[in-house]
């Protein structure tokens, strides 16, 4: 995420993101509070949240990008622009996304995207350096 940060900042990107969980986990919480993300748990609705919050920022739903693996992502999944899933997501998570990265989740998956995201293949090693 820190890579994220710098890219954003560098490239002045206008991107909000957050972590959204059903579960209340403290592994969650403390690897949200290490990587300075914010997170928002006990969370049954995640589409339903996730549609106040488009509204309440004044966003469409087109520039949502949303990352997911379990059956209670599919409602958030169809509402996003577009939906992200790890290669050991359940079945139906994986039919409704649109892209499935090789990791597994909790295996490099979110690290996967952010990489692909910010095109860090494509990038010098200057570049990178200069995110660092």
């Amino acid at each position: 995420f820190d890579l994220l940060r710098a890219f954003i900042q560098k490239n002045s990107w206008d991107i909000q993101y957050f972590i959204l969980s059903k579960e209340v986990n403290p592994v969650v919480s403390a690897r949200a509070q290490k990587i300075q993300v914010d997170c928002i748990q006990a969370m049954s609705d995640k589409a339903g949240h996730l549609k106040k919050y488009l509204i309440n920022n004044n966003l469409d739903s087109d520039g949502l990008v949303y990352l997911g693996n379990d059956i209670n992502d599919l409602a958030a999944m169809q509402i996003a622009g577009f939906s992200i899933a790890p290669v050991d997501s359940h079945p139906l998570v994986l039919n409704q996304a649109d892209l499935v990265l090789p990791r597994k989740g909790g295996d490099g998956f979110v690290r996967e995207f952010i990489e692909m995201l910010i095109g860090l293949e494509r990038m010098s090693v200057n570049e990178i350096s200069n995110l660092l």
